[in-house]
């Protein structure tokens, strides 16, 4: 079963807190994430949300910003690029 918003709200704020203390690059980046994003993040399941938040910390640092904003997630329903060669 899905957790409950509140309890996707607190899974994904101790996500965000755990890879940020994991890598050196993370003490760049605020210390919570925003409102906004965990509100976004409380709807996907635990496994999606560590790929969402990777997917925000590099679109963020690419930005040039040191916190996460709703438009570095994943948009629903978007794949992840083959790896290979174009023929």
């Amino acid at each position: 079963d899905m957790p409950d918003e509140a309890a996707a709200r607190k899974i994904a704020a101790k996500l965000y807190r755990s890879i940020r203390a994991d890598h050196a690059w993370g003490q760049r980046f605020d210390e919570e994430l925003s409102e906004a994003v965990l509100a976004a993040l409380s709807h996907l399941a635990p496994r999606e949300m560590r790929r969402a938040l990777m997917t925000a910390f590099g679109n963020a640092k690419l930005d040039g910003r040191g916190e996460l904003a709703e438009r570095d997630l994943p948009q629903p329903g978007q794949k992840r690029q083959p790896i290979g060669f174009a023929h």
